[in-house]
């Protein structure tokens, strides 16, 4: 459909009549043997980059929002469709640029908005004056004009299936909203990769209890559902249950659909005694010699082991005081077993368990020694970030995983030289004992390249603040002032470190001079005080 009028920037014209028709007929003819009441999505994709004719933009100054062009050009394909298909409702999402709602367009008695929730804290409620209220103000405002409202609400963590995500607190407050503004559908997106996701099946429970009555008390549908699906070890799940909703709370972390392993809800002392909880809950359940149970519990227990195999190797550097129930090979292996034993196929959208698994076991790691930089320094005056940390953001084929000699620990991360996808990152989230105010932190990456050339940029990096769409720096580093085939420091600037910060590096879509670019470890070493 895309092909047929596009403007000079290359996106669709919504503008364009021809375009209407295309699209109307094609929807008549998919749905013409389609059942009575068949709902058939119109909708953007899931990127940025719309059209800049003249023509669109007028549309959109008259409307004072990006949706007001969607919607002029989903009325229309939905006029044209009713005539044909009274019965056929036309969907179309009201999804980041296209959220607020236009000034003067009003979706027709056949058109549905799907509102999306994607820029959301889900860990905090969407009604009241907290993080989501320009949500709530759109959501309100929706209804008031829309017949038909359906809301696309996210429910798991999309870059991290397995890790603890505590939204159990906001599902009933937020299901009492929609229905109380008149919303008549919604879509609970989870873990739709794999099964086995972090308390998977107390969220389904809880859901779709909440769904048919919003009014339902939620804690006690906890309750009674760990009562019968934990049975015997369901005392230590429970409390688990409030450790990890309390942990969030008193942070006051906004917590959305890729909050990574490093967040500062999950804390060292939080997540032992939430491996303590489970190994009581463990205990428990092999006393009763029930297989299944046992296998629920150890099951349960992943979204811990995900953390401590995350943080674990930072938090044995940093916090004096941590002592994991097992040991770094222990845990991959038991991770590995059980993941694989309960169904598990992605530990996120976009990574495999057997991607996962190669990563933590097939990797032969050691501890690293300091960077030279580093060498004598007090502990708490720098910080080893190792790959096994990094959050992968592309897919494998552009970045793996791979042993490598000359790395620190054995282990490195290659990201191929054939594009420039901030292919590595990881938010600037510090443990609790590094935490200090006002210091700032000199940040480096520990880098390799695999140089064919002199030519051009050999790879970038940079911090960005992802909440705030805002570019703190970057920096480029040409392929000319790489020396030598070995590991470098390379310094990215001195900055305040924070979670809402995340450090990216990126290789230069140069392939003809640079093959790949290995990336060992990211350091952060204190700056002085002034």
């Amino acid at each position: 459909i895309g092909g047929n009028r596009r403007s000079d920037r290359g996106q669709l014209c919504l503008t364009n009549a021809e375009l209407v028709d295309v699209v109307a007929s094609r929807v008549i003819d998919m749905t013409k043997d389609a059942s009575p009441n068949t709902i058939v999505s119109v909708s953007q994709n899931d990127w940025n980059g719309w059209c800049a004719c003249d023509r669109c933009r007028k549309v959109m100054q008259e409307e004072g929002a990006l949706s007001g062009a969607l919607l002029r050009f989903v009325n229309a394909v939905a006029e044209r469709v009713e005539k044909d298909r009274p019965d056929i409702a036309i969907d179309t999402l009201a999804y980041q640029d296209t959220r607020r709602p236009p000034r003067l367009a009003r979706p027709r008695p056949n058109v549905i908005i799907r509102l999306c929730t994607i820029e959301c804290s889900f860990s905090h409620p969407l009604a009241g004056d907290g993080p989501n209220r320009a949500f709530a103000d759109d959501l309100e405002a929706w209804s008031k004009i829309c017949q038909r409202l359906y809301i696309w609400d996210y429910v798991t963590n999309f870059s991290h299936y397995l890790q603890p995500h505590p939204n159990f607190r906001v599902l009933q407050p937020n299901l009492a909203f929609f229905a109380d503004h008149g919303v008549r559908g919604v879509l609970e997106q989870g873990n739709h990769k794999s099964p086995g996701g972090e308390f998977e099946e107390l969220r389904s429970w809880v859901l779709a209890k909440l769904l048919w009555n919003p009014q339902t008390d939620a804690s006690k549908l906890v309750d009674d559902f760990i009562h019968g699906y934990y049975g015997p070890a369901a005392a230590p799940v429970r409390e688990y249950f409030d450790l990890i909703h309390d942990a969030v709370t008193s942070s006051g972390v906004e917590m959305h659909w890729g909050t990574p392993p490093t967040s500062a809800f999950l804390t060292p002392e939080m997540i032992m005694r939430a491996d303590q909880l489970w190994e009581s809950a463990e205990q428990a359940a092999a006393q009763t010699k029930d297989p299944g149970l046992l296998n629920r519990v150890r099951a349960g227990r992943l979204p811990v082991y995900y953390v401590v195999l995350a943080r674990g190797r930072t938090w044995q550097q940093t916090v004096p005081t941590w002592k994991p129930a097992h040991s770094d090979s222990e845990l991959r292996q038991r991770f590995s077993e059980i993941a694989a034993s309960s169904g598990v196929t992605h530990v996120s959208e976009k990574r495999t368990l057997d991607e996962y698994r190669e990563s933590i076991l097939k990797l032969d790691r050691h501890d690293a020694s300091p960077p030279p930089e580093c060498k004598g320094l007090r502990a708490d005056h720098w910080l080893d970030i190792q790959d096994d940390q990094f959050t992968l953001a592309v897919r494998s084929d552009e970045v793996r995983l791979r042993a490598d000699t000359a790395a620190s620990d054995g282990v490195t991360e290659r990201m191929a030289g054939n594009h420039r996808k901030w292919a590595i990152q990881m938010p600037l989230a510090l443990p609790e004992s590094a935490q200090k105010p006002g210091q700032l932190w000199r940040i480096a990456v520990s880098v390799r390249v695999e140089k064919i050339g002199q030519k051009g940029t050999a790879f970038t990096c940079g911090l960005y603040n992802f909440q705030r769409k805002k570019e703190i720096f970057n920096k480029t580093i040409v392929s000319s002032a790489i020396q030598g085939d070995g590991y470098a420091l390379y310094d990215i600037g001195t900055h305040t470190a924070s979670p809402e910060l995340t450090l990216w590096i990126a290789p230069a879509d140069n392939e003809a001079n640079i093959r790949a670019v290995y990336v060992d470890r990211i350091v952060l070493i204190a700056a002085p005080e002034k």
